[in-house]
């Protein structure tokens, strides 16, 4: 299976559904938190680095190239993968905003809330999300945020296509 892939599966696998295939937000996903998540995506980079087109592994030579991400002093990829496979970024909500308009992405989409409160918006139904938590969505699901603080929210977002 290939990286974005694996990352695909394990987000989407933390996020459970209701009777009505609706999501449920997992217990598991705000205590595991992001680091646990990151720290995941980075061995499965390693051992996707280490695979050769014919299945057996090389060296550990991992070129790596700066590309430029939102908020971030520096964001290294990986020359073996696709820019497009996998965002990252850390956006700013001011008090009482919504970060966008209710949409939706082609990936799944993670992100974990840094600082502030703020309520996600998924349908007609809201869930309130303070630092520390993080919230997963499946593709195709119409959500959005608004920070309903009074100091600005400062989250991280990544989306595994």
């Amino acid at each position: 299976m290939a990286f974005p892939a694996l990352i695909c599966y394990y987000l989407f696998s933390l996020l459970t559904r209701n009777e009505n295939d609706a999501p449920v937000f997992s217990g598991e996903v705000a205590s595991g938190g992001i680091g646990y998540i990151v720290s995941l995506m980075g061995r499965l980079a390693y051992l996707q680095s280490r695979k050769r087109t014919d299945g057996t592994r090389k060296g550990n030579q991992m070129p790596f190239s700066q590309i430029d991400k939102k908020g971030l002093n520096a964001c290294w990829m990986q020359d073996v993968l696709s820019e497009d496979r996998l965002s990252v970024h850390i956006s700013e909500v001011g008090p009482g905003e919504r970060a966008h308009p209710p949409h939706i992405h082609d990936g799944v989409e993670a992100f974990y809330l840094l600082e502030g409160n703020a309520a996600l918006e998924i349908g007609d139904e809201t869930q309130q999300v303070g630092p520390n938590e993080v919230v997963i969505l499946d593709p195709g699901t119409l959500h959005g945020l608004i920070n309903t603080g009074d100091v600005p929210i400062r989250y991280m977002v990544i989306i595994a296509r």
